[in-house]
């Protein structure tokens, strides 16, 4: 169970949700939407099978004060399992997700939407997740993989949610829900810069292993710097958007409640100068930036779901 990690599925979930009820549909589907869950989920195991197999190298190096939430689940390192346990692993869900891919797109009529959409955003969810960390991509190693997280967990995955109750291809979610395309675009941006945070404690471990992320390339100013600005940001882009009617105001209200503890954040890292304080005294703000990341998320669920339900009385 440690191996998969299974705290940093909550986070998936409720994107994927968000997706759903972005999607304004009167005629909803759970069903669909329990498929979704399933691709979204498996993928997001898969790829952390895959990171734990192929990072192997670098969360033996890696003996950061963060280890809660980031160099791996340690069961590899400690011992528990032997290494290609994770690559077995990995198989058995690609397998399991490629052959519910076949059977929806053989049984399913062509007029189907609702599950013939999400086929294509499953299989771009699998390529990316496994060549975050494996051969020939290795985007995490190669600086991008903060960016394919950001692409896989708050694009194509609230893009599934949407597809599974819309029946629509993703791209339409920024034509026909321009709430749902400003959320995506707010959260694709928030984490992008939390996973620069998640890195900043390993960097030393990655370099010494050849993993350079961006977080290395960047440096903690940089990073610290860039992860306020966007905070600062977003919460900017939120006002505005609710000022021209792009996002209920319930919903950027959301966005101004989490975002004291980002700042915090921010001034924190900002604080610390150029080096990453190896004393554990910022060991906490990978977990703070996490907390922010998903809370928020989780607190636009539930005032979606909230808002839904007055509007149906």
């Amino acid at each position: 169970m440690r191996l998969a990690r299974p705290e940093f599925c909550t986070g998936t979930a409720i994107v994927c949700t968000i997706g759903a009820l972005g999607a304004g549909a009167e005629d909803t589907s759970a069903l669909a939407l329990a498929y979704a869950m399933f691709l979204v989920l498996a993928v997001h195991l898969a790829t952390q099978y895959v990171s734990e197999y192929f990072d192997y190298e670098a969360d033996c190096a890696n003996h950061s004060a963060s280890g809660a939430v980031t160099g791996g689940s340690r069961v590899l390192q400690e011992g528990h399992l032997p290494r290609h346990a994770a690559l077995v692993a990995a198989g058995w869900v690609a397998a399991l997700v490629l052959a519910a891919q076949a059977v929806i797109v053989v049984a399913t009529p062509a007029g189907e939407g609702r599950y013939r959409s999400m086929v294509p955003l499953a299989f771009a969810g699998m390529l990316l997740g496994y060549g975050y960390t494996a051969p020939p991509l290795r985007l995490q190693y190669r600086a991008m993989g903060e960016l394919t997280i950001a692409l896989v967990v708050n694009v194509l995955v609230p893009c599934t949610g949407y597809a599974s109750q819309s029946g629509h291809a993703c791209w339409h979610a920024w034509t026909d829900s321009p709430q749902l395309a400003v959320l995506i675009t707010l959260m694709f941006c928030q984490q992008t810069v939390r996973a620069l945070i998640m890195n900043l404690p390993d960097i030393q471990a990655d370099v010494a292993v050849g993993k350079i992320t961006l977080a290395s390339r960047l440096g903690l100013r940089v990073v610290a710097w860039l992860y306020t600005g966007v905070q600062v940001g977003v919460l900017c882009a939120a006002a505005a958007a609710a000022c021209l009617q792009l996002l209920p105001l319930h919903l950027a209200g959301v966005v101004a409640a989490a975002a004291p503890l980002a700042l915090y954040v921010g001034l924190r890292l900002l604080a610390m100068g150029r080096v990453w304080d190896k004393s554990g005294r910022g060991s906490d703000l990978p977990v703070l930036a996490s907390i922010h990341m998903d809370g928020s998320m989780l607190l636009l669920l539930v005032s979606m779901a909230a808002h839904r339900a007055i509007s149906q009385l």
